[in-house]
């Protein structure tokens, strides 16, 4: 008589091919910076996520925003401010000038690339 436990494990290997690229990392694809900017390090800054998702979009809000606290940059999440909607680009004006934000970090995810091989 087989063992219980390995009669799960095609089930198990199978899952484990089909989830685990779906744990890859993410890839920076596209900043800016000013070379030529040689005031103080930004440490009052607005994290925005461009997600249609309402709670996916506070989850990536407040990933950025523990990263940022555990080096020291007093963050904001825009859902805090907004918790309605992504705010546009007036709403972001006058909250930078109503909190006095340093800068202010926005994210969005890119569409996935399918590459077909022939």
């Amino acid at each position: 008589m087989k063992s219980h436990k390995y009669r799960f494990f095609p089930i198990a290997l199978f899952m484990a091919v089909v989830l685990l690229p779906g744990c890859s990392t993410s890839v920076l694809v596209n900043q800016w910076s000013d070379p030529s900017y040689r005031g103080p390090a930004l440490n009052k800054i607005m994290v925005i996520a461009v997600r249609n998702d309402p709670t996916r979009r506070r989850v990536w809000e407040d990933v950025f925003i523990g990263e940022l606290s555990r080096h020291g940059v007093n963050a904001t999440q825009s859902y805090q401010l907004f918790p309605n909607a992504i705010p546009d680009s007036l709403q972001i004006a006058g909250a930078v000038a109503k909190y006095a934000f340093d800068g202010i970090i926005i994210t969005r995810r890119l569409p996935r690339l399918s590459i077909l091989i022939m």
